[in-house]
């Protein structure tokens, strides 16, 4: 059985080499879907990051007053609005709202790619 799965692992490589493909067509057609899991994942973490982005903006917040404001990031918004403005419930509703924005943002993406895979 563990000798049929190699060999159902090699078939693309073994299809690729009898019929002559070049090395950007065995990249194209056997390497990179291989990988696009992996890279599916890799996006999925960059939308979720970048929608949460706070500390790096907060650190540099004193060297660059002009170009990092109170609402640079929807996280500093928040912040700004809790911390400074005294204003918990409006905060607290941002933060929510950014939770669901990531979580439609990040089904989408799934969704757009699972149906583009399947067909």
């Amino acid at each position: 059985m563990v000798h049929d799965g190699l060999e159902v692992a090699r078939l693309p490589v073994d299809g690729q080499l009898l019929i002559g493909a070049g090395a950007f067509a065995h990249a194209i057609y056997v390497k990179l879907p291989l990988i696009v899991p992996t890279i599916l994942v890799t996006v999925i973490f960059s939308i979720i990051g970048s929608l949460q982005l706070f500390s790096e903006p907060y650190l540099l917040i004193n060297i660059a007053r002009t170009v990092i404001n109170s609402s640079f990031t929807p996280n500093i918004y928040a912040y700004t609005q809790s911390f400074i403005g005294q204003q918990y419930n409006y905060a607290a509703a941002i933060s929510f709202l950014l939770g669901a924005v990531t979580a439609v943002i990040s089904y989408v993406f799934m969704l757009a790619t699972s149906r583009r895979s399947a067909t």
